[in-house]
């Protein structure tokens, strides 16, 4: 199993199904202690305003390597066995090495995500990170990175980008202007 953290809704109501937020971290992230993954925005989603006006389930689990495929398929055995989960809302959002692994887990299956906001997330070192826009395009994708970033270059996402929009995906870009 991997390290997990679970909040669920202030209070479930048995006539609901909850959408789930699974918020991937970044390199600063990882290891097996099951906190370093909670990270200023899943303090932002556990504010008592934020989880009265918009409950759902944010699952943040941890990693100690870059995300991949043994990840995802825990995660999904974590997230199967939540109680009234609506399966058509399932979110995944990640920063950095988080925002890379939104763009890996997208890959894995067509339709189990129902839209995704990776920031800083194009961070390829390697072909066997290769992010396939053609696997992607049917996602809504809000993507999110500062155009001054030296970890995960911003031109890298850029070019995802373009090959999204040529392949008519449905990719939103925000930058961040002067942000690293």
């Amino acid at each position: 199993m991997i390290p997990c953290r679970v909040m669920q809704p202030i209070s479930l109501d048995s006539n609901v199904k909850y959408p789930v937020i699974l918020s991937l971290h970044g390199a600063g992230g990882k290891g097996n202690d099951n906190r370093k993954q909670l990270k200023p925005w899943n303090m932002q989603l556990a504010q008592q305003n934020i989880r009265t006006r918009f409950p759902c389930y944010v699952v943040t689990p941890q990693a100690d390597q870059l995300w991949n495929r043994d990840h995802y398929d825990a995660i999904k055995t974590i997230i199967a066995g939540l109680p009234q989960v609506d399966t058509d809302r399932i979110y995944i959002l990640g920063h950095s090495m988080g925002g890379h692994g939104t763009y890996i887990f997208l890959q894995y299956e067509k339709d189990y995500f129902a839209a995704a906001a990776p920031s800083a997330g194009t961070g390829l070192r390697s072909s066997a990170d290769f992010i396939n826009p053609s696997k992607i395009q049917h996602y809504p994708i809000w993507a999110f990175h500062g155009d001054k970033d030296s970890v995960c270059p911003f031109a890298k996402q850029q070019i995802l980008f373009n090959q999204l929009r040529k392949l008519g995906g449905n990719l939103k870009l925000t930058v961040w202007q002067g942000d690293n």
